[in-house]
């Protein structure tokens, strides 16, 4: 079973039991609308149409690839026939994802990415037992967009629609449903960062970090610099903590990442201050500027803020951490 499977599944996993609402914006939810029409139009004409290839239809496809271990036949045969169904997938794929909202009445199940470790394939169904049959499909419909990529970008303008459901999980879906598209996707990730009243712009950053870590798609994301520095001086932490290791990734502009990470060194939440640490060391030594902040760092309450520190300046200065040594 693949990472993605696993990882979504997890995420989803806990989403089920916060259920959350989240805020419209009206300027996202007209620029969907506009853009959207004709596959919306689509959607509804087919919304109960499940494609069917060699005899199977796209819902056992997908079923039978989360089922199953990636590299063997099965699997192999499922990503094939989903990739063979194609665009004519999407109608099924995006109403799968928009009815898959139901919060689960069974008994919740431990999960933890150690188990996945040793048996991927027996921990996806697993995770899978505590989901309602509706969010079963979504979460399979959730991999059909992992297959079809950037062959899905049709469906862009029906899934930025779902981010502004008033159900936070499918939102979430939509939102990683268009990280797997790649950079088509990237335009209503941002609408949502931007939107400071929605509810889930937490997740919007963590998917835009996503983005900044494919090499398909980091390039496109360089234009979008300036709202991901934006996103450094948010009250959320969730914001905060996935933009800082972005600029990491992207490593552009030094003058003005580097100070401003350096900065995040003293955040009050410990996962933002680990990111910006990490992130000066992806730069090199264009992050010396920073070296005052890291030397501070190396004393900081979370043991894992200060291994990041070390390493950044074993890096960029190694000749620093020599001299510490030698005190």
């Amino acid at each position: 079973m693949q990472v993605f499977s696993f990882q979504y599944s997890v995420f989803s996993g806990r989403l089920l039991w916060e259920n959350r609402g989240v805020k419209r914006c009206p300027r996202i939810v007209l620029i969907s609308l506009a853009c959207g029409v004709a596959f919306v139009s689509t959607l509804h004409s087919a919304q109960d149409v499940d494609p069917v290839y060699h005899g199977k239809s796209l819902a056992q496809w997908l079923d039978a690839a989360n089922g199953s271990a990636r590299g063997t036949l099965e699997n192999e045969a499922a990503r094939l026939a989903i990739q063979e169904i194609g665009t004519n997938g999407l109608p099924y794929l995006v109403k799968a994802l928009a009815n898959g909202h139901s919060v689960s009445r069974d008994t919740p199940i431990p999960m933890g990415e150690s188990n996945a470790k040793d048996d991927p394939a027996k921990v996806t169904i697993v995770l899978r037992q505590g989901l309602t049959a509706a969010d079963a499909r979504a979460a399979s419909a959730a991999y059909g967009f992992y297959v079809l990529g950037p062959a899905a970008s049709p469906a862009v303008p029906a899934l930025a629609s779902l981010l502004n459901q008033s159900n936070k999980i499918v939102s979430t879906r939509a939102m990683e449903a268009l990280v797997e598209i790649g950079k088509e996707g990237i335009p209503p990730l941002i609408a949502v960062l931007k939107d400071e009243q929605h509810a889930n712009r937490g997740f919007a950053s963590f998917c835009i970090r996503k983005m900044c870590m494919r090499p398909s798609t980091r390039t496109n994301m360089a234009v979008e610099l300036p709202v991901v520095m934006r996103c450094l001086k948010d009250k959320d932490k969730s914001v905060v903590a996935p933009a800082a290791a972005a600029l990491g990734l992207l490593r552009l502009e030094p003058g003005i990442c580097v100070p401003a990470l350096a900065d995040l060194l003293k955040h009050t939440d410990w996962s933002v201050r680990q990111n910006a640490a990490d992130s000066l060391r992806r730069f090199g030594e264009d992050a010396r500027p920073a070296l005052p902040a890291l030397l501070s760092a190396l004393h900081d309450p979370a043991r894992l803020v200060r291994m990041e520190a070390t390493n950044t300046i074993r890096n960029i200065a190694p000749e620093v951490l020599e001299k510490l040594a030698r005190r």
